[in-house]
């Protein structure tokens, strides 16, 4: 139960932190980055094509906006898959 507790605190502390991390991206002009980081943060795991269908944009914009996400600190690369790329919260 213990150790339950203490899984769940971190889970909290590190859901957190990319929520702040998506909070401090600026808004550019035309940007989908602020939907996509708050997307990214209610989904347990998020692929191109999952975020490419619910933002209405192409494929390779999500694969842009996903990279953002990573070299902000919100996401990190779930898989090591070259062929196929599934991203979760850092």
């Amino acid at each position: 139960m213990a150790k339950a507790a203490q899984r769940t605190g971190q889970d909290l502390t590190r859901l957190q932190t990319a929520a702040v991390r998506a909070a401090a991206l600026r808004r550019m002009a035309r940007s989908h980055l602020p939907e996509a980081a708050a997307h990214a943060l209610r989904e347990p795991v998020l692929t191109a094509a999952g975020l490419a269908t619910r933002l209405r944009i192409s494929h390779q914009a999500a694969l842009g906006l996903l990279r953002q996400l990573v070299k902000a600190g919100v996401l990190q690369e779930a898989t090591e898959c070259a062929a196929w790329h599934a991203f979760g919260v850092a």
